[in-house]
Order: structure tokens, then sequence, then C-alpha cells
């Protein structure tokens, strides 16, 4: 639980997301944000330094040529380290890129939380969640070449990994509503718990299957939608403020 005098910030979700990988088995995404404390007074390689820019090499080449065209000795060259260096850390391009995927969903949830700070209550904290959401979703740089150029490697990610990604995104969701100063209105936990996964799990279909009845392209349209079918599942009918 977070503390009800404030909203959930970045260090608060990167404790969520560390906490459910380590209790899904995520141990290499978790991974790419904590380094190994032994090795690293030993040697610069085993720098947090390094690792930030592996990372961000590594998503930096998946978001030019995609990830079935990159290869480790591309990311290690574009972060101008050795290839051992890199293996040190991901003994293959599937621990990369998962590691990659979850420093970007930190980065997401963390703009997320920025974007939805000045909302004046929880209904209306529930709208623009779903609109900086929908925002994130349509102009992602990775999420956007992997649509365009190898969408199957998204299904991938979400038959394989997909369960350790809602979870964080759930309790996400759950601690920020909490933090609110009238979370007395929203519903009890394990309803919101269940409404937080209902509005990922129809995000995610939105990303992958973006034609349809649902708006996804519009700020106003998707706000419009929130309002109707997303707060009286949190807040219980309540409407938003504005």
């Amino acid at each position: 639980m977070v503390p009800a005098s404030g909203r959930v910030g970045h260090r608060s979700v990167l404790r969520s997301f560390e906490y459910v990988q380590l209790r899904t088995g995520g141990a290499a995404v978790a991974e790419s944000r904590s380094v190994d404390k032994s090795a690293a007074t030993s040697t610069q390689d085993s720098s947090e330094e390094v690792t930030a820019r592996i990372l961000a090499a590594a998503q930096q080449e998946f978001e030019l040529v995609g990830i079935r065209r990159s290869s480790m000795s591309d990311v290690a060259r574009r972060a101008g380290i050795s290839r051992a260096a890199v293996y040190r850390r991901y003994p293959g391009k599937d621990s990369l890129v998962q590691a990659v995927a979850g420093r970007e969903m930190l980065a997401v949830l963390a703009r997320v939380a920025a974007a939805v700070a000045a909302a004046p209550d929880a209904a209306g904290t529930v709208v623009q969640l779903a609109v900086a959401s929908a925002r994130e979703l349509r102009a992602n740089p990775l999420l956007g070449k992997l649509m365009e150029t190898e969408p199957e490697e998204l299904y991938n990610y979400a038959a394989t990994g997909g369960g350790a990604s809602l979870a964080v995104g759930r309790m996400f969701l759950v601690q920020y509503l909490q933090s609110l100063h009238d979370r007395n209105l929203l519903l009890p936990e394990a309803d919101l718990s269940v409404a937080a996964e209902i509005m990922i799990r129809l995000a995610a279909t939105q990303l992958l299957i973006p034609d349809g009845l649902i708006p996804f392209r519009d700020d106003a349209a998707v706000a419009e939608f929130a309002r109707r079918y997303f707060v009286p599942i949190v807040v219980g009918g309540a409407r938003p403020a504005g």
C-alpha cells in the first residue's frame, strides 16, 4: 500500500515492477535495473552505468531495425563495449529483449503517472489514465516498429511474458488509485484489481487489433469511452469533475 499523502511515483513503480518480476520468475527483467554489487566494485564493465548503456543501445537498435534483424554484436557496437560485456549480463537475445521490455515499461508507467498527476479526483484520474495510456501506445517508437515490421514478436511476448507485465500494470493502477485523496470512493481492492486488469487487457487488444468500435486514436473519444465504461467499474458510478 502506498502512503495516503502522495501519489505513486517512478520509484514506487520500480519497486512494484521488481517485486512482481521476482515473484513471477522474470529475473532477467528485474536484472535490467539491478546490478551485482560485488562485481560492480571490481571492474567498470560491471557498473550499473554499463548495464544502462547496453539497454539503451538495444532499445535504439530494436527501434531502428526491429528485434529480428538486431544482433548482440550490433548492440555491443552501439553501446561502445565488448560483446563479452553484453553476454555477461544477458546470455542471449531473448533475455536482452525481456530486459529492454521491462525497462521501457517502467518508463511508460512513469510518464503515465506524471501525465495524470493533476487530475481533480478519482474519476478524473481514471479518464486521464486511459487517455495517457492510449497516447503511449500510439506514439511508442518500439511498439510502432514492432507492429510495422514484426508483430509476431509482440504476440510472442504477450504469450510468454505477458502475465508478468499484466501483473505489473495491474499493481501500478491499483496502487496509484489507492493513493488518491478520495480513494474512499473506490470499489474494494479485490474488485479494483479486476477492473484494472480489464482496462489493461483492453488496452493490449487495442494495440494488437486497433480497428473496431472502441476508440483508440482520438483523445476526446478515448476520454468519453473511459467516462462511460471505466469510471463506473472503478469508482462505483461516480462521474468525473470537468
